[in-house]
């Protein structure tokens, strides 16, 4: 009786340990999967494919329903991309949880006149629903980088 009550207590033990490592694995995972999505949006920008690029970012979006915002949106991509100089690389800065239905991404997209910073949120209210862009910035706006960002992708 006594050794199945220390193996109960044991395998609690050993249940309650491995809980973090497996939230922090599945952590891992989104963070990867909204990382490289985050790349793959800024790649098909270099390659000049915006409209494509944001179409394919704001599938499902909240953000994709006013039709009027999309485009003007595009079109100050377009001249973003246009007064910074040629494509260079792309750099993940941070990509990072914020509770757990929210993960910010921000990114350098380094041309050759300046690196325009990007940064994206991703939400998703419940483990049902697919994660999709709720809050899309991109600027020269440096100050506000984190120093010595360390990103997860």
């Amino acid at each position: 009786m006594r050794i199945a009550v220390s193996t109960g207590v044991l395998l609690s033990s050993v249940i309650l340990l491995l809980a973090p490592t497996i939230a922090s694995a599945q952590d891992d995972e989104t963070l990867i999967r909204l990382g490289l999505r985050t790349r793959a949006f800024l790649e098909q920008l270099a390659e000049r494919e915006v409209d494509d690029a944001l179409d394919n970012l704001l599938t499902n979006s909240p953000l994709a329903h006013d039709e009027q915002q999309v485009a003007q949106l595009k079109s100050r991509v377009q001249r973003g991309l246009e007064q910074n100089g040629q494509f260079l690389r792309v750099e993940p800065v941070r990509v990072e949880r914020i509770g757990t239905s929210m993960v910010r991404c921000i990114y350098l997209y380094h041309c050759r006149d300046f690196p325009i910073v990007w940064r994206l949120i991703y939400y998703r209210p419940t483990e049902e629903l697919t994660w999709n862009v709720i809050s899309l910035h991109f600027g020269l706006d440096y100050d506000s980088l984190p120093a010595n960002g360390s990103a997860s992708e």
